[in-house]
Formats: C-alpha cells, structure tokens, sequence
C-alpha cells in the first residue's frame, strides 16, 4: 500500500477556501468604495462653505459702500443655489451700524456679522 503525502493530498484550494477569500476582498472592496464616496461628500461641502466666505466677503463689502438701513435680500449672478440675507440697523448711536450678513445654500448656512462707522 502507497502512502500518499501531504503535499499530493493539498495540491489546490478546496471551494470553501475560494468562498471566503472573496467574501473577505468583497467586504473590503465595499468599505474601500464607500469612503470614497463619503470623502467625495466631504470635499463637495468644503467647496461649498469656501465659496460661501468668498460671496460673503463680496457682499458685505457692498453694503458697506452703501450702507442704507433695512433689511435685503437676493441672489447672486454668478452662483446658482445661492442666496443672501441682509439687516442694517444703527448700532448705539455713535455713527456705528451693524451689518449681518448671512448666504445659505441647498446644505448649509454661513453668516457674518460686522460694525463700521455711517459716512
């Protein structure tokens, strides 16, 4: 009678190895997808709230070339999905007035508040 070795018996990988060896890089492959995914979200927000301090900056200097009191609101030219809101009052009577200005978009909300001397 022959004896068979070991290394003649395990000469491949039986179908169970092969099932859980890619149920393993299926998982991985899925964990590695999703990341992504929720990184492209991340950088997509980012863009929004940096856009949104550029506008807000672009804003707030207009309205203290012509700072009528009063509350404004309205859109911008260039950027779609976005919106301002505007209030003006007088601050304590020493010339001062307040100047809040706030940009909202479909995911989220910026606003600045600042005083400047009435000309």
């Amino acid at each position: 009678m022959e004896r068979l070795r070991l290394s003649e018996i395990n000469n491949g990988f039986i179908l169970l190895e092969v099932m859980i060896a890619l149920a393993i890089l299926s998982s991985g492959l899925i964990l590695i997808l999703s990341s992504f995914s929720v990184s492209l979200m991340a950088v997509r927000n980012c863009e929004d709230y940096t856009r949104a301090a550029f506008l807000l900056q672009e804003k707030i200097s207009e309205l203290e070339e012509n700072p009528s009191t009063g509350s404004l609101d309205g859109g911008f030219e260039d950027e779609e999905g976005f919106r301002w809101k505007a209030g003006i009052k007088d601050a304590g009577g020493l010339g001062l007035k307040e100047i809040k200005v706030t940009v909202e978009w479909k995911n989220g909300t910026a606003e600045i508040q600042t005083l400047m001397v009435s000309p």
